[in-house]
C-alpha cells in the first residue's frame, strides 16, 4: 500500500479546502466525510503503519484549528458533542472497530461465507497454532467404524455438537453482543478508552456548581441547528474557555497589556467581555428590558434559578412554561456574537457604538 501518494492527495485536498474561510464546525465536516472516508475501505483489508496515522492526524488536526494554535485537545474534540467534543473520527479507533466487527463475523454462526473457511486455513499456519486440525479431527472421526465407537465406549460422538462463542463488550456501560454490534457502536466503545474530559469547563462547572448532566444540556443548545455555523463557533469557544482575551495573549507573549481595549479600565478576561466590561452598560440594559418580556409569561418555579451571568454566558438550560426556550437562547447567542464583533472592532481599531 502506497500510504505516501495516499498522505499527499490529502494533503493538497486540505491546502485547498482552507481557502475556503470555513468555521470550525465545517472543517470538522470536511475531515470526517471528504478525507477520512478515503480510508475506511482500506482499513477495512489492511492495517496503517503508525507513521502514516500520525501524519494523518497531524495533517487533520492542524486544518481543524486553521493550523494555528489547538484551542482544545485532540482526545477531547474526538468525544462526542454532548461532552464537549466535535466528533473528529479517529482513524486508529475506526480501524480497531473494523478489526472486532471482523471478529464477530467470524464467530457468528449464522453468517455463512466462504472466506471464514480461508481464514481459518491462512490463520493455522501462524505460529505453528494448529487452529484448523478440528478439521482433520472430524474427518478422522468420520471414518472410524461405528463397532470400534462402541468397544471404546467414549463420547467421541460429542465432537460433533455444534460449539458457539459469546462475547459480550460493553457500551456505555451496557453489555453488548459482539456478533450483534455494528461498526457504529464498536467505534463508540473503542473510543471511550482514549478520549479525555476537557478542561476548559471546569471553569464553569465551579463558577455555578453544575454536574455532568446539567453540563450536557448546555452542550446541546450550543449546536442548535437554527444557530448560524458562526455563533456555533463562538459558543463552542466560550464554553472551553479558549477565546483569546488579553489576560490569555499576555500570557503568551502575544500583548503588552491584559487591561481591556475598549473601556481600558480592567483586566480582559472572558467574564469581562461579555459581562463586566462598562461600556456594555447600556447594550446589558437593553437586552434585560428584552429578557424581562420573552420572562413575562413565565408560569415556573424554576424562574428562580435563572442567574443572569450565565443565562448570557451559557443559556437557558432547561424549559419554562410560558417561555420559548428555542427563541431565548437564539436571542442570547445572537447577543454573545454581537459583544464579541464590537469588542474585535474596536480592538482592531474602528470606532463603532452601539
Amino acid at each position: 500500500m502506497n500510504w505516501k501518494n495516499k498522505i499527499k492527495k490529502v494533503r493538497s485536498l486540505l491546502n485547498m479546502w482552507l481557502q475556503r474561510q470555513l468555521t470550525l464546525q465545517g472543517r470538522v465536516t470536511v475531515v470526517n466525510t471528504l478525507m477520512l472516508s478515503r480510508f475506511w475501505y482500506t482499513l477495512f483489508v489492511t492495517s496503517m503503519p503508525e507513521w502514516a496515522y500520525l501524519e494523518i492526524k497531524r495533517l487533520c488536526v492542524n486544518f481543524i484549528w486553521d493550523n494555528r494554535s489547538h484551542l482544545v485537545k485532540c482526545s477531547s474534540i474526538a468525544d462526542e458533542k454532548c461532552k464537549g467534543g466535535l466528533q473528529l473520527s479517529d482513524i486508529k479507533c475506526k480501524m480497531y472497530a473494523f478489526r472486532l466487527k471482523y471478529i464477530g463475523r467470524l464467530i457468528d454462526d449464522q453468517y455463512h461465507v466462504l472466506w471464514k473457511d480461508i481464514f481459518k486455513y491462512f490463520a493455522s499456519k501462524i505460529y505453528g497454532m494448529q487452529l484448523g486440525l478440528e478439521i482433520l479431527y472430524h474427518c478422522l472421526l468420520s471414518i472410524i467404524p461405528d463397532e470400534w465407537k462402541n468397544t471404546i465406549d467414549n463420547n467421541v460422538h460429542h465432537r460433533n455438537i455444534d460449539r458457539t462463542i459469546d462475547i459480550s463488550v460493553l457500551i456505555k456501560n451496557v453489555p453488548c453482543d459482539l456478533k450483534s454490534c455494528n461498526v457504529k457502536k464498536l467505534y463508540q466503545c473503542v473510543l471511550e478508552d482514549i478520549t479525555e474530559e476537557p478542561i476548559g469547563p471546569i471553569i464553569w462547572k465551579k463558577l455555578y456548581a453544575l454536574d455532568e448532566a446539567e453540563l450536557c444540556k448546555i452542550w446541546k443548545y450550543v449546536y442548535e441547528f437554527w444557530k448560524p455555523s458562526k455563533m456555533i463557533e463562538l459558543d463552542y469557544k466560550i464554553m472551553h474557555n479558549c477565546v483569546f482575551t488579553n489576560v490569555k495573549l499576555k500570557k503568551i507573549g502575544l500583548s503588552d497589556s491584559e487591561l481591556c481595549d475598549v473601556c481600558h479600565k480592567e483586566n480582559e478576561d472572558i467574564m469581562h467581555v461579555f459581562i463586566n466590561c462598562d461600556e456594555l452598560e447600556d447594550f446589558h440594559d437593553y437586552l434585560s428590558a428584552l429578557l424581562c418580556k420573552i420572562f413575562e409569561n413565565c408560569d415556573s418555579d424554576k424562574i428562580s434559578l435563572v442567574q443572569s451571568e450565565m443565562l448570557l454566558l451559557n443559556g437557558l438550560r432547561w424549559k419554562m412554561k410560558g417561555v420559548n426556550d428555542l427563541f431565548l437562547n437564539f436571542v442570547l447567542s445572537v447577543a454573545r456574537f454581537c459583544i464579541f464583533r464590537r469588542r474585535n472592532l474596536l480592538k482592531n481599531g474602528h470606532k463603532m457604538y452601539i
